[in-house]
């Protein structure tokens, strides 16, 4: 009986084998024959994007067990101005063979888009929209590729234009992104080389979770590595006036999204050639170090927000400085802001030059730093509140071990 079965079994088996190897071969000499129907497709992806379409060629080969249509030369018109198009050298489109059977309509289970030059545009009320495609025509244009399988970029250049007056416009090579979409999850991955003005090179992952048709309404994690960033660039509206810094930042930082919004990042930064400045013409102070590493962490707050700063080192020469157990939180609220320092041991004497380039008035930074002071301090626990333009001192607590100043006087 079972010697039966199992004969029974594989006379199925072979007949199933045959019957598909039948079925593929007639599929694949079917698939070739898609390219006579290239003006057909061209007619429907104009009526899909509700824009001129046209494609200069058109082949099919296989992918698996998934035939996949190679759109080369593609040019997607803009109605309002056609002498601004939007070409893309190859479009490749994965079919859904289980739809397909099931359903008897072509949907495309994944996208390939190769070599593709955007701009990205923003117009008077902030809003970013393809320039190739006037901000009207652009709404909601890609938005059902979100709910896609599989979506991939390669070889593309970006430009990123800003109101005139603003900055210059920032262009984006060898942009290469993947989504990849399963039910509610969603995968990203993906490089770009910068703008020289930016850095060097930038690389993302990203799991995120959520079922809107809208990337900004996931949730979840991403992270980011940027490769010799600009600190000049990086630190812009951050840095107190008349501060300047410059360097070359190796940066690490995952990022959580919620509701909606960003909730916290976390990060390290390494840099390179580390400059800092403070203060304008002839009272210009400036705080230099080899390399300079932390790291850092942010995060909405009650009120405001919270920023981090923990593990600073730094090497000048054949000299380096690490602080042990530092922390340095920075809290805001609608009416005042709050710092909070701690740290097992510090030693004061290469900390010397940083006094030079606080953000206070030039006579108190040179009262600062000719005091030149030197010794340890241990146990560190200090508390200010800033409100009003005042800045008082809650709590503070540390043992100083050989502490010494310079001398002054006449």
């Amino acid at each position: 009986m079972l010697k039966r079965l199992f004969k029974l079994l594989g006379f199925c088996l072979v007949t199933v084998l045959f019957l598909s190897a039948v079925l593929l071969s007639a599929v694949r000499l079917w698939v070739p024959s898609l390219g006579e129907y290239r003006n057909d497709i061209a007619a429907a992806a104009s009526r899909a994007l509700n824009r001129p379409v046209t494609i200069r060629r058109l082949d099919a080969t296989w992918r698996g067990l998934s035939p996949v249509l190679k759109l080369r030369g593609v040019t997607i018109g803009s109605t309002q101005e056609p002498q601004r198009p939007l070409d893309v050298s190859e479009i490749w489109v994965s079919i859904d063979v289980r739809h397909y059977l099931a359903t008897r309509e072509l949907q495309p289970s994944g996208v390939d888009v190769i070599g593709v030059d955007l701009t990205l545009a923003r117009d008077a009320q902030g809003r970013m929209y393809v320039q190739q495609l006037p901000a009207d025509e652009d709404a909601g244009f890609g938005g059902g590729l979100a709910t896609m399988s599989r979506l991939s970029i390669h070889d593309a250049n970006i430009t990123i234009r800003d109101l005139p007056g603003i900055r210059d416009p920032q262009r984006f090579r060898d942009v290469t992104l993947s989504l990849i979409n399963r039910s509610d999850l969603h995968e990203l991955s993906g490089h770009a080389l910068l703008p020289g003005s930016l850095g060097e090179r930038i690389e993302i992952e990203a799991q995120m979770q959520g079922l809107s048709p809208n990337p900004l309404d996931w949730q979840g994690i991403a992270y980011f590595h940027g490769k010799a960033l600009a600190m000049s660039t990086l630190s812009r509206g951050l840095l107190a006036e008349a501060q300047a810094v410059d360097g070359s930042a190796d940066v690490r930082l995952w990022a959580r999204r919620r509701s909606g919004r960003m909730q916290s990042l976390s990060g390290e930064i390494e840099v390179a050639g580390f400059s800092l400045q403070q203060g304008e013409g002839e009272t210009v102070s400036r705080f230099d170090a080899d390399r300079l590493q932390s790291q850092f962490g942010w995060r909405h707050a009650t009120e405001g927000w919270q920023l981090a700063l923990q593990d600073l080192q730094f090497r000048r020469g054949v000299r380096s400085w690490k602080a042990d157990n530092l922390s340095l939180a920075v809290t805001t609220g609608q009416q005042a802001s709050y710092v909070n320092a701690s740290a097992s041991r510090l030693d004061l004497a290469p900390l010397a030059g940083l006094l030079a380039v606080l953000p206070i008035d030039a006579s108190y930074r040179a009262q600062l730093q000719a005091l030149q002071p030197v010794g340890l301090v241990e146990d560190l626990s200090a508390s200010l509140q800033h409100d009003a333009g005042t800045t008082t001192v809650d709590h503070f607590d540390a043992r100083f071990i050989k502490l010494g100043v310079a001398q002054s006087g006449a």
